[in-house]
């Protein structure tokens, strides 16, 4: 197979082509199509984090952009037409398709990150034309044309791959350097883009040079039926680009609604932490790196049973949803803080996740631990205390308390001191504490006689949350003194 067509063809019978317009304007929508799907899917392909989900996307976009470009040749070319029958060899037809798939996806490699230089666009514009150029050839070569020879002006040749190159380039860089990242600046950059695929496909049929070789031949092929030809490529072209286009919408909403959840995430006062099927930290928000006193690329390189020594698949997976479950977790330099979380099982791509809610408790275990020790202390002070809501509610009421009140006739409230003397209402009211003598009617009718301390116990708002009374009985005191 010769590719190098390029001899003198001042002495030959030359044969005028003619163009469908029409067919013309078919072929540039179409590779303007495809670039659109593969604009669309740079961006998509530029977020992708996991190495197979990047070569997948890539290799998608690549197929749909490539096979636009292959569907524009032939539209373009069945926009032309010679005075002699046009068919097409199936096996080169097919291997044409290759070199542009090939450049389609090494392009949207080079243009997949946020902000591209210069020379990293240039370098995509020259792989872009040369991929058009070499589909191009490959397509001319599937021409099967009995009689016909065919050969190239060299002048025009090279003009197709620079025309081809300027114009992707002026493409690219609308599309990157525009100052607002819209749907209409994604049209005018794939327009652009289509006119270029176009362009160059035209600037190179202007360099073909159609000759007579054998009249008694040209007439002795078959033409391939243009529309029905015209119907599958359109049909094939935009089956695959707007499955695609619809694929990456789809992906791109669900891409947006996780970088959402992620940014509510980041503002949480809880720490999240997202493992995989193995464990492995996959995500965690700001409060869990505090917590453990890594960065979020230094926990993505931990297992979980790094961060909380007792926790394996098993535990979390037997946690339900609403159960919270305690633990010792390790910080980077060595300490340690109690932990508690609820784990929240997930499917992310078919693989099964899970996403733990955390919190230090250490301080609050401290409280706990003071208010334990502290009602130890007090059920065993030998004064009588109780501790009363506001509205006479005993929320704490300790042995010696119980010994001085069991016969009592009546239940020991706040109340009955308020009734009993004005003066601890007063003194309350103005939250201030109030001492004084009481005296309480037991049930055998003997009287015990209490000195009574009643004091506010107030909120951080300084608002009343409680009372503390403390008791001991008067005979007592009396006759100990």
């Amino acid at each position: 197979m010769d590719f190098w067509r390029f001899i003198d063809t001042s002495d030959l019978a030359l044969l005028n082509g003619q163009y469908d317009s029409q067919f013309v304007l078919a072929s540039w929508l179409i590779a303007s199509m495809a670039a659109y799907c593969g604009l669309s899917l740079r961006d998509l392909i530029g977020q992708q984090r996991e190495a197979n989900a990047h070569i997948a996307w890539l290799g998608l976009g690549g197929l749909a952009l490539g096979v636009g470009i292959w569907a524009m040749h032939f539209m373009g070319m069945m926009a032309f037409s010679l005075p002699a029958p046009i068919s097409y060899d199936p096996m080169i037809t097919s291997l044409s398709v290759v070199p542009a798939i090939l450049g389609a996806a090494i392009t949207l490699n080079l243009i997949s990150i946020p902000t591209p230089s210069f020379s990293r666009m240039q370098c995509a514009a020259i792989v872009l034309s040369l991929a058009i150029s070499l589909m191009h050839l490959f397509g001319m070569e599937a021409m099967v044309m009995p009689g016909v020879g065919m050969a190239y002006e060299l002048e025009y040749f090279i003009a197709s791959i620079v025309i081809a190159y300027v114009l992707a380039l002026v493409a690219l860089l609308t599309r990157y350097f525009a100052t607002s990242n819209t749907t209409i600046n994604k049209i005018l950059s794939a327009g652009l883009m289509g006119f270029s695929i176009a362009a160059m496909h035209y600037t190179a049929m202007l360099a073909a040079r159609f000759y007579q070789i054998d009249a008694t031949l040209m007439n002795s092929g078959h033409a391939v039926e243009h529309d029905l030809m015209a119907l599958v490529v359109i049909a094939m072209a935009a089956i695959l680009i707007v499955f695609v286009v619809i694929v990456a919408l789809q992906e791109q909403r669900l891409m947006q609604q996780s970088a959402n959840r992620v940014q509510i995430a980041s503002v949480l006062p809880d720490g999240l932490i997202g493992v995989d099927h193995n464990l492995q930290v996959v995500f965690s928000n700001l409060a869990a790196q505090q917590l453990f006193e890594y960065s979020a690329e230094e926990l993505g390189q931990l297992y979980i049973s790094q961060l909380v020594p007792s926790w394996n698949w098993g535990i979390l997976k037997s946690s339900r949803r609403d159960d919270v479950i305690t633990a010792v977790a390790k910080k980077r330099l060595g300490g340690e803080f109690a932990l508690e979380a609820k784990v929240v099982p997930q499917v992310v791509n078919k693989e099964n996740q899970m996403i733990i809610v955390m919190r230090d408790v250490t301080e609050r275990h401290e409280r706990e631990q003071h208010v334990r020790r502290l009602v130890a202390a007090l059920e065993q002070a030998a004064d009588g205390i109780l501790i009363s809501s506001v509205d006479s509610e005993g929320i704490f009421i300790n042995k010696a308390m119980n010994s001085l009140v069991r016969n009592s006739r009546d239940r020991l409230e706040i109340e009955k001191f308020m009734e009993a003397n004005p003066a601890v209402r007063g003194r309350l009211a103005e939250l201030e504490t109030w001492q004084g003598h009481f005296e309480i009617g037991n049930r055998d009718d003997s009287t015990t006689h209490l000195d009574v301390t009643v004091s506010p116990i107030l909120d951080q708002n300084e608002e009343l949350m409680e009372y503390l009374v403390v008791a001991v009985s008067y005979t007592h005191l009396r006759a100990h003194e």
